[in-house]
């Protein structure tokens, strides 16, 4: 998928979502106008369409997305693995995107008691930016440090971001203390806050943590784009666009 295509696809999906998310409560208002129902029954019928409207638009933005991505990742010859994060980034964001602007009793039927805050959308708003002007290299940049540490500093970035935000990917650490039986389960307090300790990060750090993370991302990415444009263009960047 070359840049323009991809482009028009984002920007297709990201209203997509916004419409579905910012507009929800009059979609809501819309249907209950159209079945003119009253009491109770309106409360059952904005729990259910919350319950059935919101996953579904979740899924095609994924779909959406994940292919998107995944096209243009092999198009500008990046790891796949970069579509696997931005999944990851929209899974791990699943509640906000979910739950944002939904009727409570839909949230409540979901079990979204508490709406997290979407700051691994951060992560999927810079990546798509980034592949949106990103043309690929034209020769093999690998062999560069400074790239190689800015690729490196970009992964790093976004591991601790998955890991700070994303509860679900913390529970392979809870199973490899009980797999190598740092903890018998008897000993089921000690265990706990130990876990609670190592997973669960004082309030300040996973602040400062969930901020500094995306930044980091940011700006690798941008030295990166930085770089490769200057690859593109070496006659250009040599004599510095003088006359």
């Amino acid at each position: 998928m070359d840049v323009k295509t991809f482009r028009s696809r984002m920007i297709k999906l990201s209203a997509f979502m916004f419409i579905i998310i910012a507009g929800f409560p009059f979609i809501l208002y819309g249907l209950v106008r159209m079945t003119s129902c009253g009491g109770g029954a309106c409360g059952a019928l904005a729990a259910g369409a919350g319950m059935i409207l919101r996953p579904l638009a979740l899924v095609i933005f994924v779909i959406g997305v994940g292919k998107a991505v995944y096209k243009r990742c092999k198009h500008a010859r990046l790891s796949w693995g970069w579509s696997l994060m931005a999944l990851l980034w929209m899974i791990g964001s699943s509640s906000y995107l979910l739950g944002a602007q939904n009727f409570w009793g839909a949230n409540f039927g979901m079990g979204l008691i508490a709406i997290r805050q979407p700051l691994l959308l951060l992560f999927l708003a810079a990546f798509t930016i980034f592949l949106g002007f990103y043309n690929g290299r034209e020769k093999d940049d690998g062999s560069e440090t400074d790239l190689k540490v800015a690729w490196a500093f970009a992964g790093f970035s976004t591991g601790v971001g998955i890991f700070v935000n994303f509860p679900a990917v913390k529970e392979p650490f809870i199973s490899l203390l009980l797999l190598f039986g740092i903890f018998p389960l008897k000993d089921i307090v000690a265990f706990n806050k130990t876990v609670h300790t190592f997973i669960n990060l004082p309030p300040i750090f996973h602040t400062f943590l969930s901020w500094i993370a995306p930044a980091i991302f940011v700006l690798a990415l941008l030295y990166i784009y930085t770089r490769s444009r200057q690859n593109l263009m070496p006659e250009a960047a040599a004599v510095g666009f003088q006359k």
